[in-house]
């Protein structure tokens, strides 16, 4: 079996704007690395910029800025990238969504074809593997097994990878299919939709009964879009309204918090997940966000969850929350920029261009 694990850098972190800078990888087969490259790349961008305007970059890559202004293009890398691909029967990355991003973007900068593949996040094997361990970043998981190497040098980052995966592997002690097929893990794929993450049905049903709070958000947000369509309709007192739900609610109650969803939603609102432009916040009692929200959006009407609950008879709607999770990270991330990021970006870019004159 050939394996391929890759690593790629920015030139300002940004992944829309052409800043893919190095691809590196190693390439092992056996056991044994059998080829390794830092394939640099003369990135898009005028400016290299990887900090705050005036500050020292908080990510210091590994060549000077010469090293990639004399390489060549991406457009010019690309078949030498694409038959790697090619040639791998296993495709490694360490949280590589934003590698994906990088890498789709790069085609399309350049009017290429994006490259198709299925991957293994080391990362989310590490987190598998290691339960007990809360520190899954690259550095802190090379540590833990006593792997030195040359942070944000690709082809360096990509040793780490691999070398990380064969230690795991290691302490797992089973085959790789074995361990696949026992935590229902889901390759990642990559291709000209976007690109989906790899990710485990078993820490799937574990983020759920932990409910935490990034769980909690993505069902809610979830709830939001979907009950309208799953619950009665009974009235329309809060048709026309724009209805947030504080997240100090479902938080600390998710069960109320889905029963005052089903319930304005039964009622003919409509939901805001921002307080800057919601119209009726409903808010936990001594909720902290009440005077930010009275700050920034002063039309908003606001009323308790408690006054909520004794104006309407709270209403039940049924979703499967473990089906709403598993939808959610097996989405495919289309890897395009949005009209509002692309606006934020060029915003962005052109004050630090106005500053730098």
């Amino acid at each position: 079996m050939k394996i391929l694990s890759f690593d790629i850098e920015s030139c300002t972190g940004n992944p829309w704007d052409g800043s893919l800078c190095s691809f590196g990888f190693v390439l092992a087969e056996n056991g044994a690395i059998i080829k390794r490259e830092d394939i640099l790349v003369n990135p898009l961008p005028r400016f290299f910029s990887l900090g705050k305007f005036g500050e020292e970059a908080n990510i210091k890559l590994a060549y000077p800025v010469s090293a990639f202004r004399s390489s060549p293009r991406f457009n010019a890398r690309y078949s030498a990238i694409k038959a790697l691909f090619e040639e791998a029967d296993l495709v490694l990355g360490f949280s590589a969504q934003n590698d994906m991003k990088y890498l789709n973007n790069a085609c399309d900068a350049f009017s290429l074809p994006r490259f198709s593949f299925e991957y293994l996040d080391v990362q989310l094997i590490a987190g598998i593997v290691l339960p007990e361990y809360k520190n899954l970043g690259l550095k802190a998981v090379a540590a833990h097994f006593g792997i030195e190497f040359a942070e944000h040098r690709s082809d360096e980052d990509a040793r780490a990878t691999y070398e990380i995966f064969v230690k795991l592997m290691e302490v797992y002690g089973g085959g790789l299919e074995e361990l696949i097929e026992h935590y229902g893990v889901v390759k990642g794929k990559n291709g000209a939709d976007g690109h989906t993450n790899c990710y485990s049905l078993a820490e799937i049903k574990n983020r759920l009964a932990a409910g935490g709070r990034s769980v909690k958000k993505i069902l809610v947000f979830y709830y939001f879009a979907h009950a309208p369509g799953r619950v009665t309709p009974r009235g329309d007192t809060l048709k026309g309204e724009r209805v947030n739900v504080s997240e100090n609610i479902y938080l600390n109650d998710m069960p109320f918090a889905r029963k005052i969803i089903a319930t304005a939603a039964a009622e003919g609102c409509l939901f805001d997940s921002s307080i800057q432009s919601c119209s009726l916040f409903i808010a936990a009692e001594g909720d902290k966000l009440v005077p930010r929200v009275k700050k920034i959006n002063r039309r908003c009407k606001i009323v308790t969850a408690g006054e909520f609950a004794e104006k309407y008879v709270l209403s039940d709607m049924e979703f499967d929350d473990f089906s709403i999770l598993t939808e959610h990270y097996a989405a495919v991330v289309p890897d395009r920029e949005t009209p509002e990021e692309r606006a934020a970006r060029l915003e962005k870019r052109n004050g630090n261009t106005n500053k730098k004159r």
